[in-house]
């Protein structure tokens, strides 16, 4: 059931929004998100001013106009973009020194007088937080303590050689904690979008809230209901390729799914299609090239119809941070997901033969793999459960709403 809303509630009010990179209704992981929730407060009735922290890497003036003559037509929303090569600097007292507003910025929004301030992710809220007295609520993705010390633990995995970056990693690690601790605590609502992050944030100090997040996702009715998987078990592995999850799931497949799926199915008798936006990783690409089960596709248009036409999406992320958007994308498609029970922290719709399957383990993984092969009816009964728990959650209308609550809540005090 969607929350409870009440429009009337937010006449008139000002909205300051403070958000990295260009929002974007198809591109992107957290771009895409933000546009649905800026999307969504631009059609209550808030005026809206949008600060932009735009570095060489999140933009691009073609992208930037675009969001303009969409956002900015209706008359009560203002885009101002903060644009620098960098923002952060290291603090004597271990923790990040963020950049603040220029002058001419600053008087814009003491001009607007904001009754509330939303914050996208920790660096605006480290850039704009001192600047802004009113009522403040930041919403956080992944946690960048949390992030730094895996990519620091798969490094060292891929090359022993990397163990000289772990002192460093550490380091980093304390200035992002001490950072969060002192950011947040300027804010009067704190939302993560992963589960797990809420015990995190406990330990500094800090209470948030998970909420759902956003995402679209188009599904063809005609082929969930047609598709036909093919005779040889088929199984999809897609994501960035590059990122936390990925980096951690790669790991998982080559060197402990892929042993035990030759063993269940014999040489050449399973087939795992990888596909994804970035180049693998080069050990990844010289052991696909041993392998004659396992092909790589690159990026995919279409991944929803190669979804269906596999038994199975597996998803084997171990890492025990982050909600993953590929997961989303998979249940709300209708296809079956077989992924790690480390990604049900950080989501916990994920729930083991009702919406997905979840392996503690690598043989628990392939077992689950043989089933979705051999199975149809189970398979069907999870994703029909897994297809209204994303209507329920992570679709847009559903998700977005449930962020303009909080913000009602955090005004109405």
């Amino acid at each position: 059931m969607n929350p409870t809303f009440n429009l009337t509630s937010s006449s008139r009010k000002r909205l300051l929004i403070c958000s990295p990179g260009v929002p974007h209704k198809a591109q992107g992981a957290s771009t895409v998100l933000f546009y649905h929730y800026i999307n969504y407060l631009k059609e209550m009735n808030y005026d809206i001013l949008n600060v932009l922290i735009l570095d060489p890497s999140n933009y691009s003036e073609k992208s930037l106009a675009e969001y303009r003559n969409h956002m900015e037509s209706g008359g009560r929303f203002e885009i101002i973009p903060f644009k620098k090569d960098h923002f952060l600097k290291i603090h004597r007292y271990h923790k990040w020194r963020f950049d603040g507003l220029p002058e001419d910025l600053l008087r814009k929004i003491n001009d607007f007088k904001p009754d509330l301030m939303l914050c996208f992710d920790i660096l605006s809220a480290g850039i704009i937080t001192r600047h802004c007295q009113c009522p403040k609520v930041v919403w956080l993705g992944d946690l960048n303590y949390k992030t730094i010390l895996y990519h620091s633990y798969y490094a060292f995995k891929e090359s022993y050689e990397n163990i000289i970056y772990i002192p460093f990693s550490w380091l980093l690690c304390q200035f992002w904690k001490s950072s969060y601790t002192e950011i947040l605590s300027h804010f009067d609502s704190v939302i993560v979008s992963s589960k797990s992050s809420e015990s995190a944030l406990m330990k500094l100090g800090v209470r948030s809230i998970y909420l759902p997040y956003p995402w679209p996702v188009k599904r063809d009715e005609k082929i969930n209901n047609g598709h036909y998987p093919t005779k040889t078990p088929s199984f999809l592995f897609f994501g960035n390729l590059v990122g936390l999850g990925s980096r951690s799931a790669l790991h998982f497949l080559f060197k402990k799914i892929y042993p035990r799926v030759i063993k269940l199915w014999g040489k050449g008798g399973v087939q795992i299609i990888i596909c994804g936006s970035h180049d693998l990783p080069q050990w990844a690409k010289e052991l696909i090239s041993k392998t004659e089960e396992i092909k790589c596709l690159g990026y995919v248009e279409d991944i929803n119809s190669l979804m269906l036409s596999c038994h199975a999406v597996i998803i084997p992320i171990d890492v025990p941070i982050g909600n993953r958007s590929r997961i989303v994308t998979a249940i709300a498609s209708g296809a079956l997901v077989i992924a790690h029970q480390n990604t049900a922290l950080g989501n916990p719709n994920l729930v083991n033969g009702v919406t997905c399957f979840l392996a503690k383990d690598a043989d628990k993984f392939v077992e689950y793999m043989r089933i979705a092969y051999e199975n149809a009816d189970v398979k069907k009964n999870i994703t029909e459960k897994a297809i209204q728990t994303y209507e329920e959650t992570f679709k847009p209308n559903t998700a977005t709403h449930m962020l303009a609550n909080e913000l009602l809540r955090v005004l109405e005090k």
